[in-house]
């Protein structure tokens, strides 16, 4: 079941590129001409007029949507190499009655609705070459393990996360916003009726507060304040 639907989605993947795939052409070629001005300029007019040069030599939907192939790629790779073991029943972590689940009206400006979409993140990582740096290994590697696990489990495309794996999204949510993975710990997650999850975490000094919707994570808008 999994599989089919992962098969399903990589050819939807596909059937865009090759619907926009001659708006690639001279793709290699621009990079190859103004990469080396991009990085590193002679001066700022040179800076600029690379810029320039290379932002229109690039079709922005065609490159965006050759980024979601290649993420949509790797995830199924990923999916279909990986053989999880039986996972016990979830446990919902109790959250401390200390801490209230609201967020604090005191809570600092640059807390509050952080908006993570972790598809366009997968790819613009693809599409930038930055494929294979830790943090997006790690993205990729929590992300794949939640949708393995959520496929083999329901093939309802919006189906509710368990607390472990809305856990695992949260982290990878964070992650992308540039929280350190050492420094995240679970403080606890609350279903909620819609069937999301607030999770919990706390990054250092920070405690943050993160939505995590239902269905595909690779598909999701992640709220953290």
């Amino acid at each position: 079941m999994d599989g089919e639907v992962g098969r399903a989605e990589l050819q939807g993947r596909a059937r865009d590129v090759l619907a926009s795939v001659e708006r690639l052409d001279g793709l290699a070629e621009a990079l190859r001409r103004w990469l080396p001005r991009l990085a590193d300029p002679r001066d700022e007019a040179d800076f600029q007029e690379a810029v320039e040069g290379l932002a229109g030599s690039l079709d922005e939907a065609a490159v965006r949507r050759l980024g979601m192939l290649a993420a949509e790629l790797w995830l199924y790779r990923d999916a279909a190499a990986r053989q999880p073991a039986p996972q016990p029943p979830p446990v919902v972590q109790p959250v401390p009655p200390s801490v209230p689940l609201e967020p604090s009206p005191a809570a600092p400006a640059e807390l509050l609705d952080m908006v993570v979409d972790i598809a366009s993140y997968l790819a613009a990582a693809a599409a930038g070459g930055v494929i294979g740096n830790r943090t997006d290994a790690v993205v990729r590697r929590l992300i794949g393990k939640v949708r393995v696990r959520l496929r083999k489990r329901t093939d309802d495309r919006q189906a509710p996360l368990d607390a472990e794996e809305a856990a695992d999204v949260a982290r990878a949510a964070a992650l992308v916003q540039g929280y350190s993975l050492d420094r995240i710990t679970e403080l606890g997650a609350e279903p909620l009726a819609d069937g999301s999850w607030l999770v919990r975490l706390s990054a250092g000094r920070e405690t943050l507060r993160v939505t995590v919707p239902p269905g595909d994570p690779a598909r999701a808008r992640i709220l953290i304040y």
